[in-house]
C-alpha cells in the first residue's frame, strides 16, 4: 500500500494536484495552527513524509493487536492527522529514517485533498484502470478514511502489472 501511495503521489504531482516535495508540510494542514507554532514542526516538508524522515516517534514493531502500535493508535485516534503531526520528536527532520505508516497517511490526505477524490477513487482513475486492474479492496479506518498505510489488497498478477509499469519507467 505504501509503495502504491508513493506512485499515486508522483502521478498527482505530475498533474499539479499536490504540493512539491520541498513544500512545508504543516502548511498543508491549516486546521492545526497550534502545531505550526513549534519551530521543529514548521521545518517539516512533504519530502520528510515521502522518505519517512519526519523525525517523530513512530513504532510499528509492536504486534498489530497491541494498542501501543503507532499505526493502530493512529487508526483509533479521534483525528488521525493530528495524531501523526503531534508525535514527539526523537530526531531532526530529514536526518533519520523511521518506518511510518503515519507519514504515508499524510501523503494519502494530500492526494485526496488535491484530487478532490477519496484516495481509492483517485487510485482507480489514475493507476488501476489504465493498467486494467479492476478487482481490489481498500480498507478504511473507523473514521471512514482509506488506510493509506496498509489498507490496499490486490491480486498477485495485478501487483505484477504495477511492478512491470515501474520497471518500464511508468509506461
Amino acid at each position: 500500500t505504501k509503495s502504491v501511495v508513493g506512485l499515486l503521489y508522483g502521478i498527482a504531482l505530475a498533474r499539479g494536484l499536490v504540493p512539491p516535495p520541498e513544500a512545508p508540510l504543516l502548511a498543508q494542514f491549516p486546521q492545526y495552527p497550534d502545531l505550526a507554532a513549534y519551530p521543529q514542526r514548521a521545518r517539516l516538508t512533504v519530502l520528510n513524509a515521502l522518505n519517512m524522515t519526519l523525525g517523530m516517534e513512530w513504532d510499528e514493531t509492536k504486534p498489530y493487536n497491541d494498542p501501543l502500535n503507532s499505526e493502530i493508535a493512529m487508526e483509533r485516534a479521534a483525528d488521525r492527522y493530528r495524531f501523526i503531526l503531534d508525535r514527539p520528536f526523537v530526531g531532526t527532520p530529514g536526518e533519520r529514517w523511521i518506518y511510518s505508516g503515519g507519514a504515508v497517511a499524510l501523503l494519502g490526505f494530500l492526494i485526496a485533498k488535491g484530487s478532490g477524490m477519496a484516495l481509492p477513487e483517485f487510485a482507480r482513475e489514475a493507476l488501476f484502470a489504465p493498467l486494467g486492474i479492476a478487482e481490489l479492496e481498500w480498507a478504511h479506518g473507523q473514521d471512514g478514511v482509506a488506510s493509506a498505510a496498509s489498507g490496499l489488497r490486490l491480486r498477485p498478477h495485478d501487483l505484477l502489472r504495477i511492478g512491470q509499469m515501474v520497471v518500464r519507467g511508468g509506461v
